[in-house]
């Protein structure tokens, strides 16, 4: 283990064991401000012993449960009575004096791991929680659209092998759908490593695309910290010994990423009830302020699990039930108590839901465990509804359990379809049942089809049109105007529209390169307020210049009822012929291969598109610029493959 010997104001020196220097560290300026002036700890004012008949005065604890060491010279008072020590004595104090990076040392890691942690008290605003997970710990950043797992329940309760395939399994699809954020203990402990584990192999998948790993949010009470005398310290990088064991403390897990200490100024068995109020209340921020969905997960049953999934069902968060165990056959039989009691209130469990229940309970009689636990899930289900069931002896999906928790809370499915669309994420995890697709309004439907054909997000295609996408109604002028001028390959276009003496609005301009020659002007954004814009506005004039060109025919009058801001709702109307061969086109001349292909295989004209296909590219390999080789061949290649489809197709 490692012993600082210097504490200034951003700047620490740690020493090893031998007393050489090992690192200085320089603190974040803007970060350490703010949480100074928001964060807080908690000292007991005064050493009263506690003398007790087993302990003698010299090793005896105050009644904070800390030792004499651990209080100031001048709080010490040994002989103070007894009586007269009282939590008033427990002083909130400003700044928090622990705060920094952990970089865990030795762990089950390959490779040596980091963590943010923090001290702070219970009582510290919430609003300043969620600014430093929003604003300093890109925890929850606004740019993303994020979901928390919270999982709840028996820490060191070791899972079933099938409960840890269905995490890994689990973990991973939701991962690669929408952004996650894990909430758990943060103590190193079964649940933790087992949550680690899943997150290690979703990160090396995360990585692949691109993509921010996931972030993991451990919260444990600050007096069971092993080792914390080393983590006081101000904006420091403490090196964390991962196997080093200390009686009645507990190790921080190596597998998170950040880490709240919550102190109460005393050092003694934490109530689980302060710790799930702080952990609760800023779930609730979260949910409300954070701009986050919060889904909890119980891991296992026990009394306190059950305390637990109370109050996040009071507080509208849906529950989910990964096993009928323990704690959660008390949760099962409470709800249809609490149900039937109510049964004017809600809305009927379905039959299927009723057999499910049913089955859990026959199943684990013998499982019930004591009253108490009983009597803490009387207020429970204010809405059943937040409640889902998840039997992970079937094939059923986690991912889509934990879809049917957020759909059940205020989570759609365009909610989902929207952010498999946004982010790069890989597309084959689309497993939804169609059923919940279906049930996307069309207007929204139509909106997330333009906005998976401006994302090149062809696998979607198929799936919007089985969705029941009216082309007919969906593909008009307008549309074709904002696909053509907000393409993230609009550059290539306006090159190949110069190059074929199509485009008509040139900037005068010395420079050599056609992109230079380009002025900026913006073209208001139709789809969405991040979607890119082109330089130049491109009419559908001009595009039917081009394909007239390329095509040698080509006569469509809608494409000169270009688009208009003042446009009314009958112009916006006019209708296409043969949807499918305009957006074909429009990818053909973006040089979308993929989409253009996903477009041609749903025609029931394949033939005559892969002819059109072949023909255009072959136009433009003969319009572009001889120095432009790679593109040159990769045009070669796309007719060749039109080429080799069969006209019978």
């Amino acid at each position: 283990a490692l012993r600082y010997c210097v504490h200034t104001r951003g700047e620490i020196i740690f020493q090893g064991m031998s007393g050489n220097p090992v690192e200085i560290i320089t603190g974040n300026e803007k970060l350490s401000s703010f949480i100074e002036k928001h964060f807080t700890y908690v000292e007991c004012t005064k050493f009263v012993a506690n003398i007790t008949s087993n302990a003698k005065e010299n090793n005896a604890l105050c009644h904070c449960g800390y030792d004499m060491e651990s209080h100031g010279i001048s709080l010490r008072s040994t002989n103070e009575n007894t009586e007269q020590w009282d939590p008033s004595l427990l002083c909130i104090k400003k700044p928090t004096i622990a705060y920094g990076t952990l970089r865990f040392m030795r762990g089950p890691l390959p490779g040596p791991a980091t963590c943010h942690y923090l001290r702070l008290s219970a009582k510290d605003e919430m609003n300043a929680v969620l600014e430093l997970l929003v604003k300093h710990w890109n925890v929850l950043p606004k740019t993303r659209d994020i979901v928390c797992l919270s999982f709840l329940g028996d820490p060191r309760e070791q899972p079933s092998q099938r409960l840890i395939e269905l995490l890994e399994t689990g973990l991973s699809e939701t991962a690669r759908t929408v952004d996650v954020v894990v909430i758990a203990t943060g103590e190193d402990c079964p649940m933790t490593r087992r949550i680690g584990r899943a997150l290690e192999k979703v990160d090396h998948l995360l990585r692949k695309d691109g993509n921010p790993r996931v972030r993991f949010v451990g919260l444990m009470p600050w007096s069971h910290v092993s080792q914390r005398e080393f983590l006081t310290v101000q904006d420091g990088k403490v090196d964390y010994d991962t196997t080093f064991y200390e009686d009645h403390t507990l190790q921080i897990s190596p597998f998170l990423t950040h880490v709240l200490l919550l102190d109460d100024g005393c050092c003694r068995k934490f109530d689980i009830l302060n710790c799930n109020e702080f952990r609760w209340r800023l779930e609730s921020k979260i949910c409300m302020d954070g701009g986050a969905l919060v889904v909890a997960v119980l891991w296992g049953g026990s009394a306190g699990s059950i305390t637990q999934a109370e109050t996040r069902i009071n507080r509208h968060i849906p529950l989910v039930l990964l096993q009928p165990t323990n704690g959660a056959v008390d949760v099962i039989s409470k709800a249809m108590d609490f149900h039937r009691a109510y049964k004017d209130d809600f809305e009927e469990f379905s039959s299927n839901e009723k057999e499910i229940l049913q089955a859990m309970l026959n199943n684990l009689k013998s499982d019930i465990p004591a009253d108490d636990a009983m009597a803490d899930l009387q207020r429970l289900f204010i809405d059943w509804r937040l409640l889902v069931f998840h039997d992970i002896d079937t094939n059923i999906k986690l991912h889509t359990t934990l879809f049917d928790a957020f759909s059940k809370h205020r989570f759609t499915a365009g909610d989902y379809v929207e952010f498999s669309l946004k982010w790069n994420r890989v597309d084959k995890i689309m497993l939804l049942d169609p059923n919940y697709l279906s049930k996307i309004p069309h207007a929204r439907r139509n909106n997330l089809f333009a906005s998976a054909l401006l994302a090149d997000r062809y696998p979607f295609i198929p799936i919007f049109v089985k969705m029941g996408v009216d082309l007919n109604t969906i593909v008009t002028p307008n549309l074709l105007h904002t696909l053509y001028n907000e393409s993230p390959r609009v550059n290539g276009l306006l090159q190949l529209l110069h190059a074929s003496g199509a485009l008509r609005h040139q900037p005068e301009s010395k420079q050599p390169d056609f992109e230079d020659k380009l002025h900026l002007v913006p073209l208001k954004p139709r789809i969405s307020d991040t979607a890119r814009c082109c330089p130049v506005i491109i009419n559908l004039h001009d595009i039917h210049i081009l394909l007239r060109a390329a095509l040698g025919s080509f006569d469509c009058p809608e494409y000169f009822s270009d688009y208009k801001e003042d446009m009314t709702t009958e112009e916006m109307e006019y209708k296409l012929t043969n949807p499918l061969m305009h957006l074909f086109m429009w990818a053909v001349l973006t040089r979308s291969s993929e989409m253009a292909r996903a477009l041609m295989n749903l025609s029931p004209k394949r033939s005559t598109l892969a002819e059109m296909g072949a023909t255009m590219n072959r136009y433009m390999v003969k319009i572009l610029r001889t120095q432009d080789r790679a593109s040159k061949q990769a045009l070669e290649e796309q007719a060749v493959f039109y080429e080799n489809i069969p006209l019978s197709s």
